[in-house]
């Protein structure tokens, strides 16, 4: 995942702690209608798909509801369907998601306040990029770790120990 996730090895990984991050988000977005949950990974066909209630548009419900509420019902009833599977090409993530249905501004940030605990840097992350992180998280008693690739398997470098 990192040549897509990271720009090609040049990005890092966020190790969160997974309670303290829920914690965080439901003190932060208590006051919406959200869920979270794992990613379920699940080949189907495409005509299920094409098929599928959760991608149909029942008009008759929509005239009687009018289009948010509407929406927003219809989201809800199939959000496992529409944000929480994906094919069984991206199980290796073990993905995890945060979802808010009500949407009352443009643009929601989570302050994960000390959820974070670690930063892994990956194997092409600049000498730049490695200090401008850690000077702007250092207060926070993160581990921090980089990758090096050997054999075409990941593995921490563990000859540096210095990261300002």
């Amino acid at each position: 995942m990192w040549d897509q996730y990271a720009a090609q090895h040049k990005g890092v990984c966020l190790i969160f702690n997974f309670e303290k991050l829920k914690a965080a988000f439901h003190e932060q977005y208590k006051n919406h209608t959200y869920t979270y949950e794992s990613m379920r990974y699940i080949d189907r066909p495409l005509y299920d798909t094409q098929e599928s209630p959760a991608f149909i548009i029942n008009i008759d419900y929509l005239e009687k509801m009018g289009p948010k509420d509407y929406a927003l019902a219809h989201i809800v009833k199939h959000r496992n369907r529409m944000f929480f599977e994906k094919a069984k090409d991206w199980e290796n993530e073990s993905e995890f998601r945060f979802m808010i249905f009500e949407c009352k501004q443009e643009e929601y940030f989570l302050d994960y306040k000390d959820s974070l605990q670690g930063i892994v840097f990956g194997e092409s992350c600049s000498e730049q990029d490695i200090s401008r992180v850690v000077s702007l998280t250092e207060s926070k008693a993160i581990q921090y770790q980089k990758l090096l690739w050997r054999n075409c398997t990941p593995w921490f470098d563990f000859s540096r120990n210095v990261w300002k």
